[in-house]
């Protein structure tokens, strides 16, 4: 109802108890671990430096791993997991500590919906389910709420988020903890999100004065900013200052960083026009949708200062595309402010929650396939939905002014089936079914908890039991994947990691000496980690000091060429020019190299060491060569 007040509870009337939200929350928090990864990925860049802040022995003869393991920033997220690496074995933490964080996600992101943007119970739950199952746009490839291999950015997302809302509640100094840890974790993201959340809460302030006045409300927060920011010099700024002797210019920052490492995460004018396109789908519905949220419950300073967080956010984007495309600004290649996207869709998806929620009290058929469409569309296919669901929704709104009786129910239901099958087209086309899969194990578990029926508990229970049975059957058949599922397939401990290139990871352990530098494929960087080996250079594992990065990039271009391209198409590059052959002995004399890691059609004419169908074993030096 227009001019409504916000705070008109309507939280009192939920049918879910708050110990079924709280189990419901916790079961949700597992669903991940169905198809989660183990040692890939940036995980396989960080664990070697847990290791040797374990055993300084550990790989001193690897140039990433002596650069990565000084004070950057990798090194409080490496200390704790070494600490909690002495007493637990490395993947019960990771997984452990991934199913915590994604708790703290769905929690905050239910407190978030049900708190500020007023929705009801089941809203709040379905907002979480969307940010826990749904990876939504892709825009950068790396505005994600959550990541499927435990990573700094894990704990950092959702204690960030935690004192984001704790600023607009007007609580400042309780937020300093989480965002102090938050920044601990992982310093861009804890830094930016706390930036963007003062910057809101500062101007909803000034737009939309709380009861106590500017000044009280004010005077809190930009204290509480005060503190963090001395914080952060304490932490990361002082300890830093006389780490960094050699210092790149502007341009090899850029290019060494943003256009050869990693376009897809910097620069914004090369980024897909589709990606862009279903990014701004995103964005413009979820506007559309907190519009329609101030119309129908009044001008709240919650959803202003969510509103404003997510403003600026976008406003940061667009003028990275100068600041880093244009004029190559180390300032703002370092921001990667293309990551900050995971405020905007956090905000979306939590207005998001809000509709569905509300169809469902006003229409319920067409709410629960809204709520089953923006679920299981997942992925780049979820604005395809958001899409068609807002369509409908103004459908369902506007049709009956025109239309009544029995022609507007066939329409109706045929407008519900186009929705399903626009989603289903949508998700076919761009979707993950692993998220997909999640989400619907999700659902399933909602409707049996949330379902009004006489004795709970009986739903609770039998959530419990599905969630239980379906993560232990897709543990037990992870290795093919239950029912032959690639989506299901995961990997849980270090025996999962298989393939001809973890087979020979292995095997190098074996034919090599502790101390034994390798040369391996650009694309190799789990070698290290699994065959406690060094290496002379790879792709993912890049340095974040100035004169190792340089190093970096050397080395890059020593063993594997020239390259003029960037990103993913240079590293097709640099791996037909390993297949290809490279001066194998010059690299293992420059670099100390004693062994390599070759394609299996890579011509050698020296004695081969081990050999899969995809690589073989070599040694560069020595009787074997």
């Amino acid at each position: 109802m227009m001019g409504a007040s916000p705070t008109a509870d309507i939280r009192q009337t939920d049918p879910l108890a708050p110990a079924n939200i709280i189990l419901f929350l916790a079961l949700l928090a597992l669903m991940p671990l169905m198809g989660t990864l183990f040692g890939y990925g940036s995980q396989a860049e960080q664990l070697p430096i847990v290791e040797r802040l374990r055993d300084p022995n550990f790989l001193t003869g690897d140039f990433y791993v002596n650069s990565a393991a000084q004070f950057g920033p990798r090194i409080y997220y490496a200390h704790v997991l070494a600490w909690l690496h002495d007493i637990l074995p490395l993947p019960l933490i990771t997984h452990s500590l991934a199913v915590l964080c994604n708790f703290a996600l769905a929690s905050v992101t239910y407190y978030a919906a049900t708190r500020l943007l007023y929705t009801n119970a089941l809203g709040g739950l379905l907002a979480a389910v969307f940010v826990v199952t749904n990876g939504s746009f892709s825009l950068g490839l790396a505005g994600y709420l959550r990541f499927e291999s435990f990573q700094p950015a894990n704990p950092a997302i959702p204690l960030a988020l935690i004192g984001m809302v704790l600023l607009i509640k007007l609580q400042p100094f309780w937020a300093l903890g989480p965002l102090i840890l938050s920044a601990l974790a992982h310093p861009l993201i804890g830094m930016e999100i706390a930036l963007i959340a003062y910057c809101a809460i500062g101007l909803s302030i000034l737009l939309r004065p709380p009861e106590a006045g500017v000044l009280r409300s004010f005077a809190p927060a930009v204290v509480s900013g005060f503190l963090f920011a001395i914080a952060m010099y304490l932490v990361w700024i002082l300890p830093m200052s006389g780490t960094n002797a050699i210092r790149m210019s502007d341009t090899e920052f850029f290019e060494t960083l943003a256009q050869f490492r990693s376009p897809h995460h910097y620069l914004g004018l090369s980024f897909p026009q589709l990606s862009w396109m279903q990014a701004l789908a995103f964005v413009g519905c979820a506007g559309i949708v907190l519009a329609l949220h101030q119309f129908r419950h009044g001008f709240s300073r919650e959803v202003l200062a969510l509103s404003l967080a997510a403003l600026i956010v976008l406003a940061l984007c667009a003028v990275s595309l100068w600041f880093v495309d244009m004029m190559q600004s180390r300032l703002w290649v370092t921001a990667q402010v293309f990551r900050m996207l995971m405020v905007v869709k956090w905000v979306g998806l939590l207005a998001f929650g809000w509709l569905v929620a509300d169809w469902i009290d006003r229409d319920r058929l067409a709410g629960i396939t809204m709520a089953g469409c923006l679920a299981l569309a997942t992925a780049d296919a979820q604005p395809y939905a958001i899409v068609f669901a807002l369509i409908s929704a103004g459908a369902l709104v506007l049709g009956p002014r025109w239309v009544s009786g029995p022609v507007w129910s066939v329409i109706r239901w045929a407008g519900l089936g186009v929705l399903i099958l626009m989603s289903v087209a949508a998700q076919y086309r761009y979707g993950l079914t692993q998220q997909s899969l999640r989400a619907l194990l999700a659902l399933a578990a909602l409707a049996l908890i949330a379902a009004p029926r006489p004795g709970k508990p009986i739903g609770a229970a039998l959530a419990t039991l599905l969630v239980a049975v379906t993560l232990t059957t897709t543990a037990l058949t992870r290795e093919k994947g239950l029912w032959g599922l690639n989506a299901l397939q995961a990997q849980l401990v270090w025996a999962d990691l298989t393939g001809d290139n973890f087979e020979i990871s292995r095997a190098a352990s074996e034919l090599s000496p502790p101390d034994a530098i390798w040369l391996v494929p650009p694309d190799f960087e789990s070698f290290r980690i699994i065959s406690g080996r060094a290496i002379v250079v790879d792709h993912t594992s890049i340095p974040f000091d100035d004169a190792a990065m340089r190093e970096w990039r050397t080395r890059m271009e020593a063993v594997h060429g020239p390259i003029n391209s960037g990103g993913f198409t240079a590293l097709r590059e640099m791996a037909r020019n390993y297949r290809n052959g490279i001066d194998w002995i010059a690299v293992a004399q420059r670099y100390g190299a004693d062994y390599a890691v070759l394609y299996a059609e890579t011509p050698w004419p020296g004695a081969v060491l081990f050999e899969n169908s995809s690589f073989k074993a070599v040694r560069l030096n020595g009787p074997e060569q």
